[in-house]
């Protein structure tokens, strides 16, 4: 029963999916030591000084931050059900992404981490149409231009751009040298547009490039986890790890749809190897692979035949965010 409603497209889950948006956040609504916009990580920061100004006023910030987590559900619902990666319709999706999300609200800097989450889905959706698309060049495009963006928002979106540009090639393998050259033109005319605005401010550029350069040399800052959030980081691994053995065993016939979940599992392994070897990878980065998890663990929740199973899991990531939420008020 429970997990027929979990998995089903019943107009109910269209509340239950905002309330669950905003349950996520609301005992970041009490915290006073907050800080919603990362002084070191985004050049909002030089640009409106200000910004941070913001976690004086707590219903602002959860009005934001509640918009953006609901704003990505809705948008990877819109990904899943526009690109038919499973038959069934569902928006389990949307319930798995905000519940994966939620998991890194442990170090307060998560506004601009969340907007970059919607960079990198609208990044998702373009990869995705470059499969069936007659002007690949133009995605190609597109997407540069956003990597370049996110990168502008928040500097450690600098590391997505490997993956990203694995997947256009994986996409698509006939592209030629002018995606190349349009990849390169995307990437570049975003940051000199906004360096020529600094430089016309400012008068040199020696902070601007330090904003690109230094995200390759800051010691990476891991916040105090406390044991319900390591068991919830452990738990997620786990059927990640049985969603993508799953993957694989029962193999969509559609090459596009294989090519996209190929995507998908060198993202998350791309995560994991550059969090274990490099220490100048920020913990809140770890927030954009809620979306290749949330797609994986979606095609498991749908079509893997084990019941029971998915009904226990079911069960303890309810738990587990429970339990998160309870302790975020407590603590």
């Amino acid at each position: 029963m429970l997990l027929r409603w979990f998995t089903s497209y019943s107009p109910i889950l269209q509340i239950i999916i905002p309330l669950l948006a905003l349950a996520s956040w609301i005992p970041y609504h009490y915290t006073i030591a907050y800080t919603p916009i990362s002084t070191d990580e985004s050049l909002i920061n030089y640009f409106f000084p200000n910004a941070s100004a913001i976690e004086a006023y707590p219903l602002l910030r959860t009005a934001i931050h509640f918009m953006l987590m609901l704003s990505g559900a809705i948008f990877i619902l819109r990904i899943f059900i526009r690109f038919n990666l499973v038959t069934q319709r569902s928006y389990v999706i949307s319930i798995l992404y905000i519940t994966i999300s939620s998991l890194v609200l442990v170090n307060h800097y998560i506004l601009i981490s969340l907007l970059a989450n919607l960079i990198l889905l609208i990044i998702y959706f373009k990869l995705f149409a470059m499969y069936e698309t007659n002007t690949p060049v133009k995605n190609v495009f597109e997407i540069s231009i956003l990597l370049s963006l996110g990168t502008i928002l928040n500097s450690s979106f600098i590391f997505i751009l490997p993956p990203v540009i694995y997947g256009i090639y994986t996409v698509r393998n006939d592209l030629n040298i002018k995606s190349g050259i349009a990849l390169l033109l995307g990437i570049f005319i975003p940051i000199y547009l906004v360096g020529s605005i600094w430089y016309l401010k400012n008068g040199n550029l020696n902070v601007f490039f330090n904003y690109f350069t230094r995200v390759f040399f800051e010691k990476q800052i891991i916040p105090a986890l406390s044991e319900v959030y390591i068991v919830s980081l452990i738990f997620i691994g786990i059927i990640l790890l049985m969603g993508i053995f799953w993957l694989y065993k029962e193999r969509s016939r559609k090459i596009g749809i294989r090519r996209y979940n190929n995507i998908q599992v060198i993202i998350i392994l791309y995560h994991l190897s550059i969090f274990l070897i490099f220490d100048f990878v920020q913990w809140h980065t770890i927030i954009w692979a809620a979306i290749p998890i949330s797609f994986i663990l979606t095609n498991w929740y749908l079509t893997f035949r084990r019941k029971r199973i998915l009904q226990i899991s079911i069960i303890i990531i309810l738990l587990l965010f429970l339990t998160n939420i309870t302790h975020s008020f407590l603590s």
